[in-house]
């Protein structure tokens, strides 16, 4: 059995830290090797090539402190899209179902038709026949209806393909932290790969995110990365 990974009492700054050593350590660092060239006096000049450094990580160490602030704050103790598995089963019924009432509607006598969508006020008691403006509105509302059925239909569809919610197996602070990862590094000029390598960045980068979620320190994300990649790439096709 796999012993349990130890808990860490580091700050989001700590961890952000070592986020950035990640980047550094491959190739294009975020923190510059050397600074450009300022078309200023020498004093102002000086002043910039000491700082720039640390004025060009910044923005990133402050991006994934609010990453892992953010996380958090989505962890309310289950996953955010709920199980897969009973999604797709709701989407299928609420498909069907849909499918269901449009043939109703179809298919119903013409003169109910008229009564189901004419104004409240109307009485459907007498003989009254609906005024020429009423017929428009009962025209429109009957339209209104059918195209939010086939709208619904076809959002299901949709949902279906590439369905919400994780596995009921999986572990879904992982999945999360492997989804916060994944856009990070592509916000940050990187291209989330290699998951099953100890040495990828994606996998490295998603270990210190969950850590900073759950405090856990040294997890292996190798699976979460691996669903998360494959999930985002047949999403992105």
């Amino acid at each position: 059995m796999r012993a349990p990974d130890p808990i860490t009492t580091r700050t989001p700054e700590e961890i952000a830290k070592d986020v950035l050593d990640c980047f550094d350590a491959k190739k294009n660092p975020i923190t510059p090797t050397e600074a450009p060239d300022f078309s200023v006096p020498p004093e102002v000049a000086k002043a910039f090539h000491k700082h720039y450094p640390a004025d060009q990580t910044v923005g990133f160490l402050l991006d994934v402190q609010a990453t892992i602030r953010k996380m958090a704050a989505l962890d309310r103790g289950a996953p955010l899209w709920g199980n897969r598995e009973e999604n797709l089963k709701a989407l299928k019924a609420i498909k069907k179902q849909a499918e269901r009432l449009q043939t109703s509607l179809r298919d119903m006598p013409d003169t109910l038709r008229v009564l189901l969508f004419a104004p409240e006020h109307f009485n459907h008691l007498g003989t009254d026949v609906p005024s020429t403006k009423m017929q428009g509105q009962i025209t429109a509302r009957f339209l209104t209806t059918t195209k939010m059925l086939t709208w619904l239909r076809y959002r299901c569809s949709q949902l279906t393909g590439n369905a919400p919610g994780i596995h009921g197996n999986a572990d879904y602070r992982k999945e999360l932290a492997a989804n916060e990862a994944y856009d990070f590094l592509r916000c940050w000029g990187r291209r989330p790969a290699s998951p099953k390598s100890e040495t990828s960045l994606f996998r490295e980068v998603a270990a210190l995110f969950y850590e900073g979620l759950t405090g856990e320190q040294g997890s292996d994300l190798e699976r979460a990365c691996i669903a998360v990649l494959k999930r985002r790439t047949e999403k992105a096709d």
